[in-house]
Formats: C-alpha cells, structure tokens, sequence
C-alpha cells in the first residue's frame, strides 16, 4: 500500500514510491457484527491499517490518497531523483489540540475580566 507520486522537475518526469516507518495493521475477524476498515498515516510516518474479515485494501489506499491529488514533494535539485514524498495532512490531532486549548484560554480570560469587573 504505497502510493507512487509523479512530480516533472525542468521538464523531466520522475516517479517516487511513498516510504513510510512502518506499518501496523490491526485485523478484526470472527466477529458476527460488521468492522470498518480504515486506513490512515500518523504524524510520525506509521501507516496504520485496519480491516475487518473483508477488506479491498485498493479501495482504502484510493480514499486516503485519491489518484490525481497532489502531494509535497521535496528533491535534490543537483539529483532529482532523490527525493521525500511528504504525507498528506488531513487531520492534525495537534492542530486540534492547540485549538481546544486556545478556546479554553480565551473563554477563562473572559471569564476573569467580567468577574474582576464586579
């Protein structure tokens, strides 16, 4: 389940396979009710799977990195064919907690202020 990226550098085109730190894969069977799979890249470059007693793993990779959608890549301009595929950020768990958190601030803030007021 690796995605392969075409990127064109100065009018040449090259193509990359997506390398990530490993794989876990989590399958679920024998059980009578219906398991989800589903599929996702970490922020620390894990690709997680996870799939029941039937899964089209195509179909998953195709959800998570749909064919002709862009993706980061970054090159050696002296060697174009060495290069990092970056993974696609669609959810940031700590993108998400910085929100939160900046919520919870801002709302005490002014909490404080008014109860300083009385």
């Amino acid at each position: 389940m690796n995605p392969i990226v075409e990127y064109v550098v100065d009018g040449n085109r090259y193509t990359a396979k997506k390398k990530f730190r490993g794989i876990l894969t989590k399958r679920i069977s024998g059980l009578s009710v219906h398991v989800a799979s589903g599929v996702y890249e970490d922020e620390k470059g894990w690709l997680h799977i996870k799939t029941g007693a039937i899964a089209n793993l195509c179909e998953l990779a195709e959800q998570l990195w749909p064919i002709g959608s862009k993706m980061t890549v970054y090159y050696n301009p002296d060697h174009p064919k060495r290069c990092y595929v970056d993974r696609p950020v669609l959810g940031s768990t700590i993108a998400a907690v910085f929100i939160v958190t900046g919520l919870i601030i801002l709302i005490l803030s002014v909490l404080l202020f008014v109860l300083i007021q009385l």
